[in-house]
């Protein structure tokens, strides 16, 4: 089981990742991306955004 330490450590790294995604995106003209999950959609960098802050522990998700 991973420790509160390294889903932080995971937490930062794939931040830094969303920021290049970010960055991306924006050289290509692009807002968001759309992903369909059991027939459901979701905005990817939001989910992405919300899963690290799960992993940092950060209880106040919206």
């Amino acid at each position: 089981m991973a420790t509160v330490l390294e889903k932080r450590k995971q937490a930062r790294i794939a931040g830094f990742g969303l920021l290049k995604v970010r960055d991306i995106y924006d050289k290509c003209g692009i807002t968001d991306s759309i992903i369909k999950v059991d027939n459901e959609e979701y905005q990817a960098l939001a989910e992405i955004e919300k899963a690290i802050r799960m992993l940092h522990g950060d209880n106040s998700i919206s």
